[in-house]
């Protein structure tokens, strides 16, 4: 039944149900309303699940670039697809500046440094908050905001919204976003931002890193490059020095070697003089003469030796060797200047060895060089050895011939060193000649020729020592191996 007060006719109409119907009416309402917010509840789950999506999706993709550049400008593209906005910036904060590293929807004409913002050190400055405080903001009109600085030339967007970057509890930047009309962004957009950021945080930071790593890594390949090409240039200047000093070795060993040979033969003709061979100081100084001569001859030979080493122009004629006869010549040949110093030269360790392919010359120029260098840096009363052996189970087989001395040794620094022509241990100041005197010094070529002839025989040399020392006396071997 319908009825209606006739008082006021403003009063609703009452309607009146039975009983019965009533509570079917309240059970249907009830079923409305339980289905109307299952479908709230559906609604606000598929968001949540589209939002999770969106953002693992934005994930992704700002994940997939490691280029700075790209990943900003990747930022504000992803951005406006969870949130719609006129203006958007990306900034990160250095001192106390937030300079734009991106930005989107802005008029021509716009540069990122024409957009960085200043941090000022006071509560109503809105970019201090949230970097001091790591809050988002939302202004509904910027109008409001005595402290907002609008730009003259930027048409006035009155709805802002700022949420800070990020990363380890750090606020290290700030995403900007603007729309036109007033309030346009609500606390749903505000929860979405700050989700985004949160990502954005970790990519630019991977970013940065990446950008940092690779302009280090150019500027690394850069300094390379110079030290090369420095390199190479001070390899040409002293290759050309080298060559240069071959040259003039080259040269003045054969300039010297004809007014030797003028001495020399005027020197024997004196020694063959009647009156000469009558007077005992004269044939003294005669035979002081030739000695100089033959010393300087050594020396020559050992010049034009090295040359012929520096030009690759050593020649070999090869022969069946016999080592362990040819090093008892050498020693038999060197025992007085041995015992002149109480030396013993001791050949005795020598088997016999397997014949080697080589210049018997060169060979014996070789291992005299070395048993030299042997008795001048072993003090008096010391001692010599030769030994050798052969290796049968190498490829190709070999015979170690090792020279070793109870002398003063070799530094550790100097072990490669001493096979440099020219090499000399010890001060200049105090050189002092002579074939086996003690430490007596030569032109330090001995065994830079030693090891020109050893890798003419596809050979190897080196020296072993525990240290120099002259009190210690640890003393040196060397060792040589030729190809049979």
């Amino acid at each position: 039944a319908l009825t209606r007060p006739t008082t006021l006719f403003e009063e609703p109409i009452i309607i009146c149900f039975p009983d019965g119907r009533l509570r079917l009416i309240n059970a249907y309402v009830l079923i409305l309303a339980q289905s109307h917010l299952l479908s709230l509840v559906y609604q606000v789950e598929q968001n949540r699940r589209q939002l999770a999506e969106s953002l693992e999706r934005i994930g992704r993709e700002l994940s997939s670039s490691l280029s700075l550049k790209k990943v900003t400008k990747r930022i504000l593209k992803e951005l406006f697809k969870v949130v719609t906005y006129e203006r958007g910036l990306v900034m990160l904060q250095q001192d106390n500046y937030l300079h734009v590293l991106a930005k989107r929807g802005f008029p021509a004409g716009f540069t990122r440094e024409d957009l960085s913002i200043p941090i000022r050190p006071t509560e109503d400055d809105i970019f201090n908050r949230i970097v001091a405080r790591n809050e988002p903001i939302r202004i509904g009109d910027v109008l409001t905001y005595t402290s907002w600085s609008q730009l003259d030339r930027l048409p006035l967007n009155h709805s802002w919204l700022g949420v800070p970057l990020v990363l380890r509890e750090r606020v290290i930047g700030m995403i900007s976003l603007t729309r036109a009309e007033q309030n346009a962004f609500n606390e749903d957009d505000e929860t979405l931002v700050l989700a985004f950021a949160s990502q954005a945080a970790v990519a630019l930071e991977n970013a940065r890193l990446y950008d940092e790593i690779t302009q280090f890594n150019e500027h690394l390949e850069t300094m390379v490059q110079q030290r090369t090409v420095e390199l190479n240039q001070t390899n040409a200047l002293l290759a050309r020095l080298d060559k240069t000093k071959s040259d003039f070795i080259n040269v003045s060993a054969h300039e010297l070697r004809t007014p030797i040979t003028v001495i020399s033969g005027y020197a024997q003709m004196l020694k063959g003089l009647q009156p000469i061979q009558e007077n005992d100081t004269a044939v003294s100084i005669v035979s002081g003469i030739m000695s100089g001569i033959e010393r300087l001859h050594n020396i020559v030979n050992s010049m034009l030796d090295i040359a012929k080493i520096d030009n690759n122009t050593l020649h070999l004629h090869r022969e069946a060797v016999d080592l362990t006869e040819q090093l008892n010549t050498i020693c038999l040949n060197l025992e007085a200047d041995a015992q002149a110093r109480q030396i013993e030269l001791d050949c005795s360790q020598l088997p016999p060895l397997p014949a080697v392919t080589a210049d018997p010359d060169l060979l014996g120029k070789l291992f005299r060089g070395i048993i030299i260098n042997g008795l001048k840096y072993t003090p008096d009363g010391g001692r010599v050895e030769i030994s050798g052996r052969a290796l049968m189970d190498t490829t190709p087989n070999y015979v170690e011939i090792a020279i070793r001395d109870t002398g003063i040794g070799i530094a550790a620094e100097n072990l490669e060193l001493i096979f440099e022509k020219f090499f000399q241990t010890g001060e200049l100041l105090v050189h002092s000649s002579g074939q086996t005197k003690f430490k007596g010094g030569g032109p330090g070529l001995g065994l830079a020729i030693a090891k020109g002839i050893v890798q003419a025989h596809n050979g190897k040399i080196w020296a072993a020592s525990a240290g120099y020392d002259e009190e210690r006396l640890p003393g040196s071997t060397f060792f040589v191996r030729l190809p049979i």
